[in-house]
């Protein structure tokens, strides 16, 4: 478990729907990773497969279930993204519109949150990257098959395609990310919003008031700026909540 503050980055209308509604957007990653992000993942997991059954007797479609597509697969997950560099400029370039804001919270209230009797689980996890993104990647891959005596069952086939999005080539790993995941989500509680002129899937997940402790005002935010984030807090009843402004220059 993280046990430094992460951050969220948003634009002005994440940010208000955080502050009125006290909820994140949890969005579907079918609809946001980059096909180059996601492509690690796969790659490993082919090679993996293919050693395993060069190992053995077995043949590539006796390791792999043919039930189960061998393909990038995160259809159904819907995860909210954190990381834990709070002024950096490719967070706010990539996820904020260039300037918006960056929320600094507490992931521990956040992981309870699916306790209750009407809310989605959730599972909070750090991304990998790079070669400990391969060596950890490899060591889910043969430690399911070597449950299955070499042949993955169609449930642990499933399970790994669904945990790719935790490992992601070493070009990202500036990013320093954090997820928090909705894997099993209700089709019947998704909600949609327009992103980059596109409909996005996404599910709301409850943001505990102790959670939240910064908002960090984008790069070229001038003193009135911060000053409407600290009247929409008072607004809609967040109290401890310390304002500040990026320090990182931006053009």
């Amino acid at each position: 478990m993280a046990d430094e503050t992460l951050w969220h980055y948003t634009d002005a209308a994440g940010l208000l729907g955080a502050l009125r509604n006290q909820e994140l957007w949890a969005s579907a990653l079918g609809y946001l990773n980059d096909a180059s992000e996601v492509a690690f993942g796969l790659a490993t997991l082919k090679e993996v497969i293919g050693e395993i059954a060069a190992k053995s007797s077995l043949g590539v479609d006796d390791v792999w279930p043919g039930s189960v597509p061998l393909e990038r697969s995160s259809t159904g997950i819907y995860a909210v993204c954190f990381t834990t560099e709070g002024d950096q400029l490719s967070q706010w370039r990539g996820y904020a519109g260039g300037a918006g804001y960056a929320l600094g919270v507490d992931l521990d209230p956040l992981i309870h949150i699916g306790d209750g009797p009407n809310e989605h689980a959730v599972e909070p996890y750090s991304v990998r990257y790079g070669q400990e993104a391969n060596r950890f990647l490899r060591r889910e891959v043969e430690s399911r098959a070597l449950l299955d005596d070499g042949r993955l069952t169609e449930k642990n086939a499933q399970a790994l395609l669904r945990n790719l999005p935790r490992y992601k080539h070493g070009s990202f790993a500036e990013e320093r990310e954090w997820r928090l995941a909705i894997l099993d989500a209700d089709p019947k509680k998704v909600e949609f919003r327009p992103r980059a002129g596109r409909i996005l899937p996404y599910i709301p997940v409850a943001l505990p008031k102790q959670a939240l402790k910064y908002v960090r005002v984008g790069p070229g935010a001038d003193l009135a700026a911060v000053a409407a984030v600290e009247l929409a807090l008072e607004r809609f009843g967040w109290s401890d909540v310390k304002v500040d402004q990026s320090e990182s220059p931006y053009r």
